[in-house]
């Protein structure tokens, strides 16, 4: 791995590099659904979420500081839940289709599982970030 990758990984807790294995896994979907139906991927929205996330993290650790206009944690939940229910949606509709499970359909199936873990562990980041505590009175 490059050094500049590398050192970007080792800067990630736990729920962050779970978030971007959800990420590559997503891409992986994508591949795998461009392979299956002849140059037409799925997941194409859900690539450009994993994409996003990346960006944020790497941003978020770069030396530049960023005024975020909400926190890190809030705006990566956002981002994976709307992505994971997209992909959920179009897993159910393959199936309830009878679509089939050629490399498209395993493509879609394999987003769903990748924006469910991106999801997830954005989520549980989410709860492990210090809360606001409320004014005195």
């Amino acid at each position: 791995m490059p050094p500049t990758i590398s050192a970007f990984w080792n800067k990630l807790n736990s729920n962050e590099k779970m978030v971007m294995y959800g990420a590559i896994i997503v891409v992986i979907a994508f591949v795998i659904g461009l392979v299956g139906s002849y140059g037409f991927g799925s997941a194409s929205s859900d690539l450009i979420a994993a994409i996003a996330i990346t960006v944020i993290y790497w941003l978020k650790y770069s030396p530049n500081k960023i005024n975020w206009p909400a926190p890190v944690q809030t705006i990566v939940v956002v981002i994976a839940g709307i992505a994971a229910i997209f992909a959920i949606l179009a897993a159910v509709t393959a199936i309830g289709l009878l679509f089939g499970f050629g490399l498209y359909g395993i493509g879609l199936i394999v987003n769903a599982v990748g924006t469910g873990v991106m999801a997830w562990f954005a989520y549980k980041e989410y709860q492990a970030m210090p809360k606001a505590t409320p004014p005195a009175a």
